[in-house]
């Protein structure tokens, strides 16, 4: 971790953003979207594309996940990313943050390199690999609701193997932070299942909160190896 002091990080205001449902591929310090295009410098190793998801989709819940592009990549330097919005439903909470990976073999590499600065909250970094993807769509459409009749994802498919960091220090001081893809291990919250990371269909960070309120991080992917 970088150790230099700067200030208090800019925290942003989610309902003062212009929300736009285009797909974001220029950078803007004011408009906010679920999906962004960027990063030619990695582009061809780990895809372009980028999303939010939320408890929207399951169990009706009502959290908000919102990203804005603040660096769009073109210049070969990476895109900068800043992910944010608010935790507000009141059963089991939560937002993420995923990349497609658009078919790449992670079994390949050993290490991402990412920068990362935010609110200094504890967030989960996390592979999901496309088969258990597959097995819980299939019980999602075999049972697509539960007991209350609420949408219901079947979470127990998606104990993704992942790792949990703290996203910056609540400064504006960029920080290293790298991902040992061989150190990703299952929560333990759901269906035991083997890691095969050339399976590998995305890379996410969800929040591990469970109270309601905003949050805020961001990142940049600087290399892999």
């Amino acid at each position: 971790m970088d150790e230099s002091k700067g200030g208090p990080l800019t925290k942003i205001d989610v309902a003062s953003l212009q929300v736009t449902q285009d797909v974001l591929t220029q950078g803007s310090s004011t408009v906010a979207g679920t999906i962004a295009e960027c990063d030619a410098s990695f582009g061809t190793i780990l895809g372009q594309h980028w999303y939010t998801f939320s408890d929207a989709e399951c169990y009706g819940g009502t959290s908000v996940s919102l990203l804005q592009l603040l660096h769009n990549g073109n210049d070969g330097l990476g895109c900068t990313l800043r992910w944010l919005g608010t935790l507000q439903s009141t059963t089991d909470p939560f937002t993420g943050l995923g990349r497609d990976l658009k078919g790449a073999d992670l079994s390949k590499f050993k290490t991402l390199h990412l920068q990362i600065r935010g609110d200094g909250n504890r967030y989960r970094f996390q592979v999901p690999m496309q088969a258990q993807l597959t097995a819980g769509g299939e019980a999602r459409a075999a049972a697509p609701t539960d007991a209350e009749g609420r949408p219901d994802c079947h979470r127990e498919f998606y104990d993704f193997y992942g790792s949990e960091f703290a996203c910056g220090d609540g400064t504006d001081v960029w920080a290293l932070f790298d991902v040992d893809l061989a150190a990703l291990r299952q929560s333990g919250s759901g269906k035991a299942w083997a890691k095969d990371l050339s399976d590998a269909d995305s890379l996410q960070i969800v929040t591990t909160l469970h109270a309601q309120e905003t949050f805020q991080c961001e990142l940049r992917i600087v290399g892999v190896e």
